[in-house]
């Protein structure tokens, strides 16, 4: 018996305890805290998922703030907004007026990619290889 309340005590304790971890945390509902939306400083993490999936599917960012792609999966993937190597540029690439290209070539499991953003606006990109999959996300940069 003794046992059980000092069981459900501490569950009860953690239970607080994580309650209180949401309370105090800066990011807003939107997932773009005052850092990115991972709270570590210029860099915001998206994740190439085994779904073939870029997650979070749009992230915002400040003009200046770095993305790292990193791969989560067992698949190599690409970051790409390239118009030259899209199958549909049309639908999965877009750039702001100045923006360079990008291409991060293949990215092996566990491996990473990073790209700092100076011009503001909206932006798509895609994984090459996945691109037929629809393995497309978006960004928008601002000031």
């Amino acid at each position: 018996m003794r046992h059980t309340k000092v069981h459900q005590a501490s569950s009860v304790v953690m239970l607080l305890g994580f309650a209180l971890l949401g309370c105090f945390s800066e990011e807003p509902e939107d997932g773009v805290g005052p850092n990115g939306n991972n709270g570590n400083g210029d860099v915001v993490v998206v994740n190439m998922q085994p779904d073939l999936t870029f997650q979070p599917v749009h992230v915002q960012v400040r003009a200046g703030q770095t993305i790292r792609w990193v791969n989560t999966s067992n698949f190599d993937h690409t970051s790409t907004a390239d118009p030259a190597k899209s199958l549909d540029p049309e639908a999965n690439v877009r750039l702001p007026s100045g923006a360079a290209t990008w291409d991060s070539g293949s990215i092996t499991p566990g491996g990473s990619f990073e790209h700092t953003f100076q011009v503001t606006g909206d932006y798509t990109y895609f994984c090459i290889p996945h691109e037929s999959q629809v393995m497309v996300g978006t960004i928008t940069v601002v000031e």
